[in-house]
């Protein structure tokens, strides 16, 4: 399985020592990285080609923190889960179910993927005020990742994963996902590992130069070593 991951730290103080390191450590390697991007790439009417960057994961696997870190840096602009983008990526999948109908009806796949890639932009764009590089953060929209990067040819990709076990412990304790039951944690443990090998699988499938897979707990102990991988591939 995919376990075996460094030891957490369970003291309140630790941890808040911790959260300041890495804010402080992100401050700085602010100054020394500046994504690219493409003048007006957000509103030239090719919305597949936003260079948006997709932070997802299992849940409970510090999805939240990568959202804060890069928030903090003057050219992007993340914001809450949007929500709805997830469910329109659910239709998109469904649409396939129905591909001989709306060809009939004059609607080719590629128009759907259109109209599904614009309709995602236009959501994270007037979600927030604007910036150069906009950020979507949401766990579950990975379920889709190879799609995603099918989708947007320019987007990059942070795929977080962490110990599963305490991913599980952390999912079931916040009752965020009725698939894992308190009453049967191997089977909740098997889940996961599934869900993160598919993602695994899926990121390699969109390559190393746009989705970067990082563990949640070399983040907390090394946050300048994956700071300055996560920059410098953005």
């Amino acid at each position: 399985m995919l376990l075996n991951s460094a030891p957490c730290m369970k003291t309140k103080w630790l941890s808040a020592i911790c959260l300041i390191l890495i804010c402080t450590i992100t401050i700085r390697l602010l100054i020394q990285f500046r994504p690219t991007v493409k003048s007006g790439a957000f509103n030239n009417g090719q919305p597949r080609n936003a260079p948006i960057i997709f932070v997802g994961g299992h849940q409970s696997t510090g999805t939240g923190l990568m959202r804060i870190l890069l928030d903090v840096h003057p050219m992007v602009r993340c914001g809450p889960e949007p929500i709805i983008t997830w469910e329109v990526m659910k239709f998109r999948l469904a649409a396939k179910k129905y591909e001989d109908k709306l060809l009939h009806s004059g609607i080719s796949h590629e128009a759907v993927d259109e109209a599904t890639a614009a309709f995602i932009v236009s959501i994270i764009e007037n979600m927030g005020p604007p910036a150069e590089r906009l950020c979507h953060k949401q766990p579950g929209i990975y379920y889709h990742l190879r799609d995603l990067g099918d989708l947007f040819h320019e987007a990059k990709f942070i795929h977080m994963i962490r110990d599963g076990r305490a991913a599980v412990l952390s999912t079931i304790e916040r009752n965020v996902d009725y698939q894992f039951a308190a009453n049967n944690p191997v089977k909740a443990v098997k889940l996961w590992e599934e869900i993160t090998r598919q993602m695994i699988s899926d990121c390699k499938y969109i390559g190393k130069s746009r989705c970067l897979t990082v563990r949640y707990e070399c983040l907390i102990l090394a946050p300048e070593i994956q700071l300055r991988r996560i920059l410098s591939t953005l």
